[in-house]
């Protein structure tokens, strides 16, 4: 039985995928966007939603598959080692 106090996963998706937008946001207006957020809390405001553990986000279906591509990319280049 659905429990009324309790947010539908759907609108808990679309909630992280608010997130994850708002960091893309910050990364669209370069190197100015990350810094004005600040280049740490960007990296845990984008991880906070997009990461492989815990949440299965490429699945969810609140991402068209366009926005999964692209996030995956960034994931991955976030990923990548520095050096």
């Amino acid at each position: 039985m659905d429990d009324p106090e309790r947010p539908s996963e759907r609108l808990v998706e679309q909630r992280l995928r608010n997130r994850a937008m708002e960091a893309l946001v910050a990364l669209s207006k370069g190197d100015s966007g990350v810094r004005s957020v600040g280049v740490g809390d960007y990296i845990n405001l984008f991880f906070d939603v997009i990461d492989d553990i815990p949440w299965q986000w490429r699945e969810w279906s609140c991402f068209t598959p366009e926005e999964v591509e692209r996030l995956d990319a960034v994931h991955g280049l976030l990923r990548r080692p520095a050096w």
